[in-house]
């Protein structure tokens, strides 16, 4: 929900909560200074002592929280905004973060691979970037929305989709989870550590805490049930929105209309395609691919899985996602082609997204089968276990599925050939040699190579007879079973 929302962030101990602990720390000793101004001590002074104590407890507070790159990043700019302030020196904050950026690339090379890195950068640089002809900063308003239109690309293509809301629903969330939230939870944490946990400040602490927390829960909520908006609507929106603001003034109309045109120029407008176009799905040690016919017709065979407690779930992590970035908005035709957990597990995640036409499956007396069955047949579709070949035709293409009954589970997997024009493609499942040898094999321009390319499979009979221009192999990285 928060991660549709584009509000994820605001789950994690972040750049932002690091600021406002080395801000507090920092407003907290400069009061002080003036208070005291009049022992002989100059406020000067006195400042400088307080970037010290702010530094020195946003550090301690990012140490705490696990060093998360954000977390980092918003320490070195601080500590060089304030080393700026001892030496009597002035620095551009944006410079801060450049030289932030560039000491811990220099430091770890890695980092420059962290996507918080870089959503954290990217938010930072909305706020600090100048923008009118007069050069100033963001306005209050603009530093809650600026940052999440920014990202919003980045977030739609690692998510899949972000919702149209995410500004909107960030804009109300990010003071409450800054300014309500995070505070009382550090100060019902100190509480709690201080042993007056059922002192009447801690309670109250924790029952502010729970409300604000609800209430950024209600706005995920709803931000949430819009549509969301794919890499391809968020880009040009988050350039054209920008655009507006960065050409020039609102006030100003001529500015306003060239960031408009920005707008409309770089929105892809949706249009028909002729092709047929094959995703192969990332899941690790899994299988999943996407079909998407020129008719606009959508298949899915396997997606992926291993779900349990405590486990990962590819299905909702990399499939749902991958099929919202597609365009994808109706299956018509999900295919469990075995039993297993790494090739079906994942298929529930899609089924509680997305409206399903039908589920087509081997009939697995496995758990993770029956009960995929079982939820297609309470959410709607059809459910259809074919024991001989199943063959349809949209147009040009044609689906063809290959079932037949076998002693194992593996052998039992439905086979799905895709033929289109000049262009044919196969999805085999976790079939072994013996099944292989039993199939009539066209000239293959794609092959899924089966059981994940292991030695019990893709034999040299059914590979002379393809005879495949492109092998896929749909492995996990250090698998167990060394492939």
């Amino acid at each position: 929900r928060w991660a549709a929302a584009g509000m994820a962030h605001l789950l994690a101990i972040s750049g932002l909560h690091v600021t406002l602990v080395g801000g507090f720390a920092y407003g907290l000793l400069a009061a002080l200074a003036y208070v005291i101004a009049c022992a002989g001590v100059t406020p000067r002074r006195w400042r400088s002592i307080a970037a010290g104590f702010g530094c020195v407890s946003a550090l301690t507070y990012c140490l705490w929280a696990g060093a998360p790159v954000s977390g980092v990043r918003a320490v070195l700019m601080g500590c060089a905004m304030g080393l700026a302030l001892c030496i009597r020196r002035r620095m551009d904050p944006m410079s801060a973060l450049g030289l932030a950026l560039t000491s811990m690339s220099s430091f770890d090379r890695s980092t420059l691979s962290d996507v918080g890195l870089w959503l954290s950068v990217l938010a930072v640089a909305a706020l600090l970037a100048p923008k009118g002809q007069g050069g100033r900063g963001a306005t209050f308003v603009e530093g809650l929305v600026a940052p999440a239109v920014v990202t919003a690309p980045l977030v739609a293509f690692l998510a899949g989709s972000v919702a149209w809301a995410g500004p909107i629903a960030n804009a109300g969330a990010l003071p409450i989870a800054s300014f309500w939230v995070t505070p009382l939870s550090l100060i019902h944490s100190v509480l709690l550590a201080s042993g007056v946990d059922g002192a009447f400040g801690a309670r109250g602490a924790e029952a502010i805490f729970r409300a604000g927390a609800w209430l950024l829960n209600e706005i995920a909520r709803v931000a949430a049930q819009g549509e969301g908006m794919s890499v391809g609507w968020s880009l040009p929106a988050a350039v054209g929105l920008r655009a507006i603001a960065v050409c020039g003034e609102w006030r100003d109309a001529r500015w306003k209309l060239r960031g408009l045109v920005v707008l409309c120029l770089l929105i892809p407008w949706p249009s028909g395609s002729d092709g047929l176009r094959i995703t192969h799905i990332a899941v690790g040690q899994g299988d999943s691919t996407l079909i998407q016919l020129p008719s606009g017709e959508a298949w899915l065979i396997d997606g992926g899985g291993r779900v349990g407690p405590g486990r990962f779930d590819p299905g909702a992590a990399y499939v749902v996602p991958a099929l919202l970035n597609a365009g994808v908005q109706r299956i018509d035709t999900v295919v469990a082609t075995h039993g297993d957990a790494d090739h079906v597990m994942g298929l529930h995640a899609v089924f509680d997204r997305f409206s399903v036409g039908r589920l087509l499956w081997n009939g697995s007396k496995r758990a993770a089968a029956t009960s995929l069955a079982a939820r297609a047949r309470a959410l709607g579709s059809e459910v259809i276990a074919p024991s001989v070949d199943f063959r349809e035709r949209y147009g040009p293409v044609e689906c063809t599925i290959r079932a037949a009954p076998a002693a194992n589970e593996n052998d039992s997997s439905l086979v799905t050939l895709v033929r289109y024009r000049d262009f044919s493609a196969a999805f085999a499942g976790d079939i072994s040699e013996v099944r292989e040898a039993q199939i009539p094999w066209p000239k293959l321009s794609v092959l899924l190579a089966p059981h994940h390319g292991s030695k019990t499979s893709s034999s040299d009979l059914m590979l002379r007879a393809s005879s495949p221009e492109l092998v896929v192999l749909s492995v996990g990285r250090h698998n167990r079973y060394h492939m």
